[in-house]
């Protein structure tokens, strides 16, 4: 995103088994054709993405996409439990910038969800 907060597509790249080298190649074309600085990255968990971003571009922090991470962690719950912890997670990464969303209170909430409520066991420690 552009500092006036408008898209531009930078390239568009085939890379066989994202590799390593390949991110390399592509970050490395994308300064070459003028873009000094990435405040931020987010990818989902692509192989050897987060080793060569702060090789091309340095303090660039890297988030992973919380969309797949919830595709993810939902793929691995069984059917039985995936609608609780679909609404867990949808408490967890509630963002509602009106409210406290400090790093404590976000790991706060977290806590709360993961603990069962009656008897303080872990929830859900499978998938933690």
């Amino acid at each position: 995103m552009k500092e006036d907060y408008t898209r531009e597509v930078l390239g568009v790249y085939s890379i066989p088994g994202e590799s390593t080298s390949g991110w390399q190649g592509v970050l490395h074309d994308i300064k070459q054709r003028g873009v000094e600085k990435i405040g931020l990255m987010i990818s989902d968990n692509l192989s050897g993405l987060d080793r060569v971003i702060s090789l091309i571009y340095r303090n660039t922090e890297h988030q992973k996409c919380v969309i797949h991470f919830k595709r993810n962690l939902l793929n691995k719950v069984e059917s039985k439990h995936k609608k609780e912890v679909t609404n867990d997670l949808k408490e967890v990464f509630n963002l509602d910038l009106t409210n406290d969303t400090t790093d404590e209170s976000a790991l706060t909430l977290l806590s709360k969800v993961a603990m069962d409520k009656e008897d303080g066991y872990m929830k859900y420690p499978i998938y933690v």
